[in-house]
């Protein structure tokens, strides 16, 4: 499994239609979570704060939208990854994409954290 690619790979290729959210209380990512689940593979679960920080499963972070995508900073040091948006979905949706690696991955993105 690849978890740089779970992480960001097909969790940005995901939500939002428009504007800047990092601080963006009108996203569909701020004070939700979620669950993105590759073929085969465990559950990541990210929840997004309104603040610009995220946590995932174990990990924590900063994110942000530059350009039409999403990019996370690990806290522990890692490089920011960036991946386009994909817009229109919210909260109570599931569906299925392409991930960075060329794999299936199911997102849902459930209210609340």
């Amino acid at each position: 499994m690849h978890q740089r690619a779970i992480t960001v790979g097909f969790v940005f290729a995901l939500l939002v239609a428009g504007a800047s959210f990092a601080a963006d209380a009108t996203s569909p990512l701020v004070g939700n979570t979620l669950t993105v689940t590759e073929e085969g593979g465990d559950p990541v679960v990210l929840k997004f704060n309104a603040d610009g920080t995220y946590s995932r499963n174990d990990a924590m972070g900063t994110w942000e939208e530059k350009d039409g995508a999403i990019c996370m900073t690990p806290e522990a040091g890692g490089e920011t990854y960036c991946e386009p948006l994909e817009a229109g979905h919210a909260p109570g949706e599931t569906w299925q994409q392409q991930s960075a690696d060329g794999g299936t991955v199911t997102m849902t993105l459930t209210a609340g954290q």
